[in-house]
C-alpha cells in the first residue's frame, strides 16, 4: 500500500514537473499527432511509474504495470491499399517497436514476479532502450537510431 502511495505522489510531481510533448516532427500530420499525444501521455505516465516501481523494489506493482504496458492496445499496421491513413505516415520501423516493447515488458514481469532483482534491472533497461529508440526515429526519421544509439559490439 505504501509503495501505491508513493507511486502516486511521484507520478503527480513528475507530470508537473516533467518534460513537455515532444516536437512535431514535419513528417507527422496534426491529425496524427492527436492520436499519438494520447496514447502516449498514458504511456508516458505507465513507463515513470514502473521506473519508480522498480527502483522501489516493489515486485508486485512493476509485474502489474508491466503487464499493463504489455497489453495495452497498438497501433494497427497499416496494409496493401492503406497508404493514405493515419498509421501508414508512421515510420515501418514504429510497428516493430511497439512488438518489441510488449516482448520487453513481458519479460519485465516475470522478472519481477520472480522477485529477481537483477535480471528486473537489465530488464527494465531493455524496456527504455526499446523506448528511447523509438523516440529517436519518431523524432528524426528512419535511420537514425543507428546513429542515436551505435553499437559497441
Amino acid at each position: 500500500m505504501i509503495t501505491r502511495i508513493l507511486l502516486m505522489l511521484a507520478l503527480g510531481s513528475v507530470v508537473q514537473d516533467g518534460p513537455k510533448k515532444l516536437p512535431l516532427p514535419g513528417y507527422i500530420s496534426p491529425q496524427l499527432r492527436k492520436v499519438l499525444d494520447k496514447r502516449m501521455e498514458h504511456h508516458g505516465r505507465g513507463a515513470i511509474g514502473l521506473s519508480i516501481a522498480v527502483v522501489l523494489l516493489a515486485h508486485d506493482d512493476v509485474a502489474e504495470l508491466a503487464l499493463g504496458l504489455a497489453e495495452q492496445p497498438g497501433l494497427a499496421r497499416p496494409r496493401l491499399g492503406e497508404e493514405g491513413t493515419l498509421n501508414a505516415t508512421l515510420p515501418a520501423q514504429f510497428f516493430s517497436f511497439q512488438d518489441q516493447l510488449r516482448e520487453r515488458a513481458k519479460e519485465l514481469a516475470a522478472a519481477a514476479k520472480q522477485k529477481n532483482n537483477a535480471k528486473m534491472h537489465a530488464a527494465l533497461g531493455r524496456v527504455t532502450e526499446t523506448c528511447m529508440t523509438c523516440h529517436a526515429v519518431y523524432l528524426n526519421g528512419p535511420g537514425s537510431e543507428e546513429k542515436w544509439w551505435p553499437r559497441d559490439e
